[in-house]
């Protein structure tokens, strides 16, 4: 199958990426992220973005080339000047979107991740975790469980199952949840999905209201508690994975703050403000916020 680019290309992008913004990049991360490249454009275009096989090593898919390239840094940050690659627009903002979803991650969280899921676990066929392999990642059971991520992703939930998921970590951390607090998180779970993967996770609307973003019927549900925590029991809720892995990341960016700080936090962004359309702060609001503008202004603040 023809090829648009070169392993040793994508790995200079990624070095590139490193310097221009000052971050630390080990031949580890290195193969990772050259990985998760390969691996979600053969699900999403269908063809590889070049031709070498990884290798289900110890510590996740390496093609043994590349590692051997950057193999006297060892778990050293890879020092390389590399200029900018060449890449046509269509790939390049690809390649930022792989960037956006992994590079933040070390690379032993990112060894973690990999190390889950399907292709590399069954290329290893069973081996002891430390014991090495030369064994290959086929493309196409990358192509196929890559392909089933991205339509995991896409699935629509309802706001009362991604609501029931925070109430279920408070449960499970002993942590305080309110009705007020509860709206904030649905609500940034919602934004942030739209932003990130262009889809809602869920139909239901948000209106401006006075302490913030709310759904009504949501509100109504929970209403009775007031501003006292929120008492449900519950079992965690059986979720997709891509949705689960998502929901986990917002947990980690916003569940320790308080409602107060998190109404303080959305009170100063865009979509909040301009569906109230200068209302003072005390004044009620049923005005919607659209997923457009949630959308536009995360994507924004992602870019």
């Amino acid at each position: 199958m023809k090829t648009i680019t070169t392993a040793g290309e994508i790995a200079d992008y990624f070095i590139w990426v490193a310097n221009d913004t000052g971050s630390f990049i080990s031949n580890l991360k290195l193969q990772k992220l050259v990985y998760y490249a390969q691996a979600w454009h053969l699900a999403i275009h269908d063809s590889p973005l070049f031709e070498d096989d990884f290798e289900a090593w110890v510590h996740g898919p390496v093609i043994p080339a590349l590692f051997e390239e950057y193999k006297k840094f060892q778990w050293k940050p890879i020092i390389k000047e590399v200029k900018q690659p060449q890449f046509s627009p269509k790939l390049e903002d690809f390649l930022e979107e792989i960037t956006g979803e992994y590079f933040l991650g070390t690379g032993f969280e990112i060894e973690i991740m990999v190390c889950r899921e399907d292709p590399w676990i069954k290329a290893r066929k069973g081996l002891p975790r430390d014991e090495p392999s030369h064994a290959i990642i086929s493309q196409e059971s990358m192509r196929e469980f890559y392909k089933s991520r991205a339509v995991e992703a896409t699935t629509i939930t309802t706001a009362s199952e991604i609501a029931d998921y925070f109430i279920w970590v408070a449960n499970d951390t002993g942590s305080f949840i309110s009705n007020l607090k509860l709206q904030k998180l649905v609500y940034y779970a919602q934004a942030w999905h739209l932003a990130i993967h262009d889809t809602p996770l869920f139909e239901d609307d948000f209106e401006a209201w006075a302490p913030g973003p709310t759904i009504p019927t949501l509100f109504e549900e929970y209403k009775k508690f007031q501003w006292k925590p929120i008492l449900k029991q519950m079992k965690k809720p059986q979720l997709p994975q891509a949705v689960e892995d998502f929901l986990a990341k917002i947990t980690e960016e916003y569940f320790t703050c308080d409602a107060f700080e998190l109404e303080i936090m959305v009170h100063r962004e865009d979509p909040w403000l301009k569906a109230r359309r200068g209302l003072l702060i005390v004044e009620h609001s049923d005005a919607i916020i659209s997923k457009e503008s949630m959308r536009e202004y995360y994507k924004n603040r992602a870019a």
